[in-house]
């Protein structure tokens, strides 16, 4: 996805009825606002003086995200589609002033937005585990109860409910998977034996 947006652009054919003298163009920012993101509309910036025309090329894993004219002065809107470095070549004209750079887009991990569990349960109860993390393309949960390992897969917003069979801690290793990185959070839940009630029957009086 691209966005293009600029200001001060007259084509070549326009200065040329004109008669301005050529002057060689000076690039004064060619960068992006701030470190781009996988996934994310990020803005590169162009600012330039004196040049009558601009074009602009962005490749990622050998393909062209981005290849046409665009204002000497401008915002471009580019979607990195990877982690994979970016290479950006910007051309003014005239003169042929050329600036390459290259940079490497980072990665956000997804974010759990809810993870509910209580802290401490009786043996016997029942124990939902609930999460949410929208951004995850899936989440795994991990329990390790003693010497007991199991594992369960979900999706990004679910629930899984546990009834402990004896007490001792029990550790939950919840894991989002995001299409290029992973979020691990942990949780610790301990079980309690229940406590025996003992009633003891009144006497009955007479």
């Amino acid at each position: 996805m691209v966005n293009v947006s600029g200001t001060g652009w007259m084509p070549q054919e326009a200065r040329r009825s004109l008669r301005f003298e050529p002057a060689r163009p000076r690039l004064l920012r060619c960068a992006f606002a701030e470190q781009p993101v996988v996934g994310v509309l990020n803005t590169l910036q162009v600012k330039t003086r004196h040049a009558a025309s601009a074009s602009l090329r962005i490749r990622q894993d050998g393909e062209d995200l981005f290849d046409g004219d665009i204002p000497p002065n401008a915002e471009i809107g580019i979607v990195p589609l990877t982690p994979a470095e970016l290479v950006v070549s910007l051309t003014l004209e005239p003169g042929r002033v050329v600036h390459n750079f290259r940079v490497r887009p980072q990665v956000l991990a997804p974010e759990f937005s809810k993870i509910d569990v209580a802290r401490q349960v009786f043996v016997g109860d029942s124990l939902p585990v609930v999460w949410e993390a929208q951004a995850a393309t899936s989440v795994t949960l991990q329990i390790e109860d003693g010497d007991e390992r199991s594992e369960h897969a979900g999706t990004s917003a679910g629930v899984f409910m546990l009834r402990p069979t004896r007490p001792g801690p029990i550790l939950l290793r919840l894991v989002a998977q995001g299409p290029f990185a992973t979020t691990v959070e942990t949780r610790t839940v301990q079980v309690a034996a229940p406590v025996p009630r003992i009633e003891i029957e009144h006497p009955v009086q007479w």
